[in-house]
């Protein structure tokens, strides 16, 4: 089986790493033969190609099965159409509610990480696996239990942990007047987030040693059919941290949170109070943390998450029997991805210059050099095709 990946963002996006990137090189490690064709170095919604390239973006996967992982171009529709026709099995990563988007009603088959999005999808008979996403960062049992009691013992305020998106910075509110009552003696607020207001910016590489350095996690969430529909993995991120979790009392956190045993589910104001009430207690935290910790590691970690892909994936190849491509990502298929992956990347050089991002510009611009430089041919269409970007912007601008 070979599998190809189309994923929205890069590796800075929570639902890129965890539904795409970690899968991947998970599925690598299990034998699986997977590639990325996809993955923008710069914030986009959009496909990197010309209207009348799609069919030859189409034509160019060599693969048995093509994973799109929250794509949400509308034009996608027409590369998935052209990879059916081909026999080219497809299947459509959704990891947030848009109820609009038909693209996943299109593929074969739909993957989400959550209850609600499963049976939104199961009740409009869409073929759909429930795969939750995989636990990324853990710290061993033992040090969960050192570390519970020495920083418990202490009497500084609380340190509560919040790790989220800016889109969800909002989420906050649901706690702010228990931290107001206390006045800051009680509690300290830590964020880390890519929003201009939080305590720590998020990075890949320190998100962790941020989480480490407090005594309770906290996933506050208002209410909303769209935070309805979300995945546990900010819950299960605490938890494999070693930290108890208070969280909001939605259906993806009753899944993993035992109330009261293995963290605390908090709709109201009061709610919140009773539940860090109960965590002043360094033991209670302790024992809280280990048995969520023991419960959810062996469920979610990256190992079981990514055998349950290749299960879903080697049933959605199954049915119809091999794909109608070569079902090998060697030399023809690389060969004629090439010219489309050149367009891709010289498409997001001159995006990301035009906004001003200088790092992804370079870092585009180097792919694409090197994408030429490996095959000679294509430097003249690398030529032709920035010689009708450059003209298409100048009339565009006047």
């Amino acid at each position: 089986m070979t599998v190809a990946w189309f994923i929205h963002a890069t590796r800075l996006t929570a639902s890129a790493r965890l539904q795409g990137f970690l899968i991947h090189e998970a599925l690598r490690g299990m034998g699986v033969r997977s590639r990325i064709l996809l993955a923008p170095p710069v914030w986009t919604t959009r496909l990197p190609w010309r209207d009348d390239m799609l069919e030859q973006v189409a034509d160019s996967v060599e693969a048995d099965v093509a994973v799109f992982q929250k794509i949400s171009d509308p034009r996608l529709g027409a590369v998935i159409r052209r990879l059916r026709e081909r026999g080219v099995r497809t299947v459509y990563v959704q990891c947030d509610f848009h109820p609009d988007s038909r693209l996943p009603f299109l593929c074969d088959h739909v993957v989400v990480p959550s209850t609600e999005l499963f049976r939104f999808y199961a009740e409009r008979s869409a073929a759909c696996t429930l795969i939750p996403d995989p636990i990324e960062l853990q710290v061993s049992r033992d040090a969960i239990g050192w570390r519970r009691i020495s920083h418990g013992a202490s009497e500084k305020p609380l340190t509560l942990v919040w790790v989220g998106h800016r889109t969800n910075w909002e989420d906050l509110q649901q706690v702010q007047p228990v931290l107001a009552a206390a006045g800051g003696r009680r509690y300290r607020l830590v964020t880390v987030s890519d929003h201009p207001g939080a305590t720590f910016r998020w990075r890949p590489g320190s998100v962790k040693r941020h989480v480490l350095g407090g005594d309770v996690g906290i996933v506050p969430t208002l209410g909303g059919p769209r935070k309805e529909m979300k995945s546990h993995n900010r819950v299960t991120l605490f938890m494999a941290l070693g930290l108890p979790v208070v969280g909001g009392d939605i259906p993806a956190y009753r899944e993993v949170i035992e109330h009261g045993r293995t963290g605390y589910l908090a709709a109201t104001a009061e709610d919140w109070r009773r539940a860090l009430e109960a965590l002043a207690d360094p033991s209670h935290r302790r024992q809280v943390a280990l048995l969520a910790y023991d419960e959810i590691v062996p469920r979610f970690s990256l190992t079981a998450v990514a055998q349950q892909w290749k299960s879903m994936l080697d049933a959605v190849c199954k049915p119809g029997g091999a794909a109608a491509a070569t079902g090998s990502l060697g030399r023809r298929g690389s060969d004629g991805w090439a010219p489309v992956a050149l367009a891709a990347w010289l498409h997001y050089t001159l995006f990301a210059f035009k906004s001003r991002q200088r790092g992804p510009a370079l870092r585009s611009a180097l792919h694409a050099v090197t994408v030429a430089a490996l095959r000679p041919r294509l430097w003249g269409y690398l030529a032709r095709r920035l010689s009708w970007q450059l003209r298409r912007d100048r009339v565009r601008d006047s």
